[in-house]
């Protein structure tokens, strides 16, 4: 389960990072819950999240981040099909040095598509504090 995980966030990164909002906001289910620290933002729809991926897109590109890695750092055991998802985030910048700008809790649920995100729990976030002020 670890790998299939792993690849999935990576993918994630991807998506995130070449832009692609509306197809990386199709991997979660509705309504979305994102908190930063003690404040929830709930997003009814998948275009609302994407205009969040858009901003964090934006973020990271002003930051100088040319790639994004994602470290799953723990699973939470599966139950009843859904399960936890600790991730670091890590930016590589234009100028070769690498900066975690993230650190995430990702709250799973199997469904019929796959792995699908329900909630984000985001404990750390390093690009401009704009983003979780939204």
């Amino acid at each position: 389960m670890y790998g299939r995980i792993a690849d999935l966030m990576t993918w994630r990164a991807g998506l995130l990072m070449a832009g692609c909002a509306e197809a990386l906001a199709a991997e979660h289910l509705y309504p979305y819950a994102i908190y930063f620290g003690d404040r929830l933002q709930a997003l009814p729809s998948s275009s609302e999240l994407a205009q969040t991926y858009r901003l964090i897109h934006a973020a990271l590109v002003a930051l100088g981040a040319s790639q994004l890695e994602a470290r799953v750092v723990a699973l939470g055991l599966p139950r009843g099909g859904r399960f936890r998802v600790w991730v670091d985030w890590w930016a590589e910048l234009q100028d070769g040095s690498r900066r975690l700008v993230a650190q995430t809790v990702e709250y799973m649920r199997e469904t019929a598509e796959g792995s699908r995100s329900e909630m984000t729990e985001c404990s750390g976030w390093a690009p401009p504090a704009a983003i979780a002020a939204r």
